[in-house]
């Protein structure tokens, strides 16, 4: 037997297999970098999607209270709403047009009046999720002598109508004191579980930095219900 033949005919053998599975692995190593591709492209798809909010500033700074008034109707009973606005980064660091991140409205169940609902709306479509219940829980007061009604407010009596007014008699002032400003939230305050003095208020609050420092700087205008009386401005201070 010839050895030298032997062994080259094994040598043969090895050299082939390993680059059978050299093409194997070149297919594999394709295949994976195509489902990779795949997997990154759909996730980005993903983001890009949440990142797309329905509305905006630009709709109106008060567009959650108009939403849930043609969600709900304006015979409901509301405790709280809450709409805030976020800013996206830009380039040059100046604030770009907000987008409503947040809208929800806490009401009580035409079904059941005992019982508070809180409904928040999918801000990147504008549509109304299911509501849910909330847990009423009195700290501080006789829980068994609390009424819902002792917190609660008729949305025909919520007037936002006139906020942007506000904003802009204030411009002159948010210019001089503030760099790179916007609002922040506008929310239908209650006055908490066992009401207060004041009762339901407006709340803006307007965000940015002061002139003088740069630092962060938290403007807060309250209104009553109707919007046509300035119950405080942190402005004027």
């Amino acid at each position: 037997m010839d050895y030298r033949k032997s062994t080259g005919g094994l040598m043969l053998g090895i050299v082939l297999l390993l680059g059978l599975a050299g093409c194997d692995n070149g297919a594999q190593k394709a295949e994976t970098d195509a489902t990779m591709k795949k997997a990154i492209a759909d996730a980005q798809a993903k983001q890009a999607a949440l990142d797309t909010y329905k509305f905006s500033y630009s709709d109106g700074v008060d567009i959650c209270f108009k939403k849930i008034r043609e969600t709900l109707g304006e015979t409901t009973m509301v405790n709280k709403i809450n709409s805030l606005f976020k800013v996206k980064d830009t380039e040059s660091g100046q604030q770009s047009n907000p987008y409503l991140y947040v809208c929800n409205v806490q009401y009580q169940d035409p079904k059941n009046p005992k019982q508070l609902l809180s409904q928040n709306m999918d801000t990147n479509t504008g549509e109304f999720k299911e509501p849910r219940p909330l847990e009423l829980n009195v700290i501080g007061g006789d829980a068994e002598k609390f009424k819902l009604e002792s917190i609660l407010i008729l949305l025909k009596s919520v007037n936002t109508s006139t906020v942007q007014a506000k904003i802009d008699q204030n411009k002159p002032k948010l210019d001089a004191k503030l760099d790179d400003y916007a609002v922040y939230y506008l929310d239908l305050d209650d006055g908490g579980i066992l009401g207060s003095d004041q009762g339901h208020t407006l709340s803006l609050n307007i965000s940015g930095k002061f002139k003088t420092n740069g630092t962060k700087a938290s403007i807060s205008i309250k209104l009553s219900p109707d919007g046509k009386k300035v119950l405080s401005n942190n402005l004027d201070r």
